[in-house]
């Protein structure tokens, strides 16, 4: 028994030395945390809101002492929202040994570095939407956008208990982001023993979607849920009511970024509804110092940023740096109380509570 107390301490101990040593890789001076987002062309608008978000958490740390008494470095890449860019930052990433956590934005993008990634072993925090990010149980990524299988389940659920069960029609657009978040709808309504909703496809370059609403056939005893993102986003919904549907759609945090509202109006609003994480007293704290410092309100998409941000730099801190230790069946008990309230990351995703939320309260 003592023998296996001594070779226990020594196993922990040779654990958390390669965990603080990894910790201290790159530099030795900082723990270095590179943005992969679209800064120019479609969703740079949106990344900005994200970046400052992320920024301002990092700032916090770095006023607490950073991670482990080592500071926080954040350096910004451009993907221009395009696989070839973003696996070319990957491969730049990694040439040296600087690289500690990387976070990144959109599906194609997440999904082009990730074999990258993985082989260096770098964590990686994604906001995608892509259910075959976790095809293959990649090691070292966790999913940091609201899964589309959360938004899907709460979808179904208020469609049987706050919308009377009323017919879906699913507006989704025609990518790997759009994809991910029908399949998983669809099969919350399989699951849920309701009969098969209609689906209709868009791209998302296009201007018009007159067409397909038509096709459609809209009726205002209907409950829509549309997926996108940015200004094409904005354009389905207000074509949408322009068509003259006057009912229920429901949407994900996407609608609330500045690029989507930017198209919209209160009229437009009315009647529609995002699935949104419960939030807590923090989210007014965290709300007012992002306003003070960057005169604006937070959109959900960048407070979900701060709130992801600030999971993942606590895990890291509690694996000590160590990317072999992030699947750990004890970290995966760790109950982060962040924004949000309490949230765990369970296969690969980060979990949270959903509720359901009229956006008429997003412009002002």
């Amino acid at each position: 028994i003592v023998m296996k107390k001594v070779l226990s301490i020594i196993v922990l101990c040779a654990v958390c030395l390669i965990g603080f040593n990894s910790c201290q890789s790159g530099n030795n001076e900082n723990i270095h945390l590179d943005l992969v987002f679209p800064l120019t062309g479609n969703g740079a608008a949106a990344s900005e809101a994200t970046i400052n978000a992320i920024n301002l958490c990092v700032d916090k740390w770095n006023a607490a002492g950073g991670i482990n008494g080592y500071p926080i470095k954040v350096e910004c890449h451009d993907s221009k929202g395009q696989t070839k860019e973003a696996i070319n930052i990957a491969r730049k990433i990694t040439s040296t040994d600087n690289a500690n956590i990387v976070i990144s934005a959109m599906s194609t993008v997440s999904l082009g570095m990730l074999p990258i990634l993985e082989e260096h072993k770098i964590i990686h925090l994604a906001f995608s939407g892509a259910n075959s990010l976790l095809t293959n149980n990649p090691k070292y990524v966790i999913r940091g956008s609201i899964s589309p299988k959360q938004i899907g389940e709460a979808v179904i659920k208020d469609m049987t208990t706050k919308f009377s069960g009323k017919d879906l029609i699913i507006f989704y657009c025609n990518n790997e982001f759009g994809q991910g978040y029908l399949d998983a709808t669809l099969q919350a309504t399989k699951a849920s023993g309701l009969s098969e909703c209609k689906t209709i496809g868009y791209d998302e370059s296009d201007l018009s979607y007159r067409n397909i609403i038509l096709k459609a056939g809209l009726s205002n005893n209907n409950v829509l849920f549309v997926i996108g993102q940015q200004e094409s986003l904005g354009r389905l919904i207000k074509q949408i009511r322009e068509s003259g549907y006057d009912g229920i759609i429901l949407s994900e945090p996407n609608i609330t970024s500045a690029s989507t509202l930017s198209v919209l109006s209160k009229d437009i609003l009315n009647n529609v509804y995002y699935i949104s994480v419960i939030q807590t007293d923090k989210v007014d704290l965290i709300r007012d110092e992002y306003y003070k410092k960057h005169h604006q309100k937070p959109s959900e998409l960048a407070l979900d940023a701060y709130n992801n941000t600030d999971l993942i730099l606590t895990l890291y801190e509690k694996i000590n740096g160590n990317p072999e230790l992030l699947k750990c069946d004890s970290l995966m008990k760790v109950q982060f109380d962040g924004l949000f309230g309490p949230t765990r990351v369970v296969d690969s995703e980060i979990k949270y509570n959903l509720q359901l939320k009229e956006c008429i309260d997003l412009i002002k």
